[in-house]
Order: C-alpha cells, then sequence, then structure tokens
C-alpha cells in the first residue's frame, strides 16, 4: 500500500505539492493505526520511509527527472 501511495504522491508533487502532502499523510494516519493493531515492530522502517517522503515534500525539495518531472 505504502509504495503505490508514494508513487501516486510523487506523481502529481511537481504539480501539486499541498496534494501529495495530503496523500502522505492519510497514508501514514493509516498506517500507524494498522501498525497499532497488528502491534508488527517491522513496520517502523516502512513508516519512517514515507514519512521522510512527507518532509521532503513539504519543505518542497526538487524532484529532478523523477516520474518526468523537470
Amino acid at each position: 500500500m505504502l509504495v503505490r501511495v508514494m508513487e501516486a504522491a510523487t506523481m502529481i508533487y511537481s504539480k501539486d505539492r499541498a496534494e501529495a502532502a495530503r496523500i502522505l499523510e492519510q497514508a501514514i494516519e493509516r498506517f500507524r493505526r494498522d501498525q497499532e493493531i497488528l502491534g508488527d515492530p517491522t513496520f517502523d522502517r516502512e513508516l519512517e520511509l514515507v514519512e521522510k517522503l512527507l518532509e521532503l515534500v513539504v519543505q518542497g525539495a526538487p524532484q529532478g527527472s523523477l516520474y518526468g518531472a523537470s
């Protein structure tokens, strides 16, 4: 789920940074709930990755040529 959400966010990032951040925030919220319910500590690394991507989106980091951005 997270990889698909991260891809969706990066595909629209160059056109709508706020929407990309919203998509990631919703995914993080859902993933945290799932993590609490399942109690699986292996989710920590994946959650950390998507949280770092959200930080980059919020900061307006350059996307480079990822997903056709320029």
